[in-house]
């Protein structure tokens, strides 16, 4: 994880447990970015990222903790992410919301629908593509 030169994974950080960078010390409180006209954004005293949101920043900070709170529920795996175990769900439920509009396969990924669809276009190459 790169940071900044005093950054040390093992060692305890002067900040607060958030991480978020904060006016005054205040860490729930936004940092405004160059003329107070720009708008406010909160940043990571790990390692300076940015982000406009809070929620986006704290989503963020996971990747200093190595925290995992999204556990699958039909194995041991975990993931840092609702969407991550969202899709890796789909190993374990079959589920194949991705269909080919020139034909009846399914896939459970976008990227191996996209790799289908140009084996239609290596078959037919006046196949158009879809609107995706």
């Amino acid at each position: 994880i790169a940071g900044p030169s005093n950054y040390h994974p093992d060692k305890q950080q002067s900040t607060p447990s958030h991480g978020l960078a904060a006016v005054r010390h205040h860490p729930d409180q936004p940092v405004r970015l160059g003329s107070p006209k720009k708008k406010i954004a909160f940043m990571c005293t790990v390692c300076g990222y940015i982000a406009r949101h809070k929620s986006v920043a704290q989503r963020h900070q996971i990747t200093h903790t190595g925290e995992r709170p999204f556990k699958c529920d039909y194995c041991t795996k975990a993931f840092n992410r609702k969407g991550n175990l969202d899709l890796h769900t789909r190993i374990h439920t079959g589920e194949r919301p991705h269909q080919c509009y020139l034909c009846p396969w399914k896939f459970s990924w976008k990227k191996d629908l996209m790799r289908h669809l140009e084996s239609h276009k290596r078959r037919n190459p006046s196949t158009e593509s879809a609107p995706m």
